[in-house]
């Protein structure tokens, strides 16, 4: 194996632990760390050491399956679209459940406007007023992946502006990554 191949799989590696890291905290914070004992994340919660009791926060007044709905956001695309999917399997997935996950369907959070405006302006090369001559700053729609925006060409054109979350390709590729180790 040439250095560059040893080098890359070391930082694959090392992003996947990161990544491992991520949703142990997030299964944490969401009080859901206990759905999954048993499978190896105990050592990644935060802190880096097991602990018996979920820790006390605001989620964990919320019915569990608001908290798995809330992870689910969270931890990104690849699992919006997992819980897009489960929303789909009545038969494996109990109503309460299925009902949460539903929302994942066409109530996705989107991201603030100034991350998207960085995002639109690094990607077309100038700034939303010179580009536009109207740029609606609430999106249309945000999904997993991406959100949508009303706006107007300077002729006057209106359009649709969809915009891709930023960090949604790396983290795509993190996840999907993990998922086929």
């Amino acid at each position: 194996m040439s250095d560059n191949q040893q080098q890359e799989r070391k930082s694959r590696s090392a992003r996947r632990r990161a990544r491992y890291r991520e949703i142990a905290a997030v299964l944490w914070e969401e009080h859901l760390f206990d759905l999954f004992r048993g499978i190896g994340l105990e050592n990644d919660l935060p802190g880096g050491t097991a602990v018996e009791q979920t820790p006390v926060t605001k989620e964990k007044d919320l019915p569990l399956p608001v908290r798995v709905r809330h992870a689910l956001e969270r931890l990104g695309p690849v699992f919006i679209k997992l819980g897009q999917l489960l929303a789909t399997r009545s038969a494996l997935v109990p109503p309460a459940l299925l009902e949460e996950l539903a929302k994942l369907q066409d109530r996705v959070p989107e991201v603030d406007w100034p991350e998207m405006r960085t995002r639109i302006e690094a990607e077309l090369g100038d700034s939303v007023e010179e580009l536009f001559k109207s740029f609606d700053k609430k999106p249309l729609a945000a999904a997993s992946i991406g959100q949508v925006y009303r706006a107007t060409l300077p002729d006057g054109t209106r359009v649709a502006v969809k915009v891709q979350r930023p960090g949604v390709t790396e983290a795509m590729e993190i996840d999907l990554d993990i998922m086929y180790a």
